[in-house]
């Protein structure tokens, strides 16, 4: 009996699991048309929570390439400090601090207060 309730417990959680995971692939390919079909500020938030998605799904491949070209947008970037950050995250992950520090200067110049968190992967490089 009671390992018939936990089965069933579980099928619920597996269908609410595969509901989940089918309403986030909707919500990329939305988010998907909506850079590939459109240009300027739409676009980028599209392009934006595309990126969002892909990492919270695990595709964090695919989120970092959004992040770049993001990034790649520069002055027209509208979310610049945020994307600054995931690039600092990507890059610290790869263990390339060369690049991290490269977007934590960039941040620092623009937020000082944001990039202060990130300031302790970076001491001993601005000792040098």
């Amino acid at each position: 009996m009671c390992l018939s309730i936990f089965k069933h417990i579980l099928s619920g959680r597996e269908k609410m699991s595969l509901k989940i995971e089918k309403k986030n692939e909707e919500a990329l390919r939305g988010y998907t048309k909506g850079y590939v079909m459109y240009d300027g500020k739409y676009s980028q938030v599209s392009k934006l929570k595309a990126a969002q998605l892909n990492e919270k799904m695990g595709k964090e491949k695919d989120a970092e390439t959004l992040y770049r070209e993001l990034y790649a947008l520069d002055k027209k970037l509208i979310y610049k400090e945020f994307v600054l950050e995931k690039m600092i995250y990507f890059a610290l992950k790869a263990e390339n601090k060369v690049d991290g520090k490269k977007y934590y200067l960039e941040l620092k110049a623009i937020n000082a207060k944001k990039a202060e968190k990130y300031a302790d992967f970076f001491k001993e490089e601005e000792n040098k």
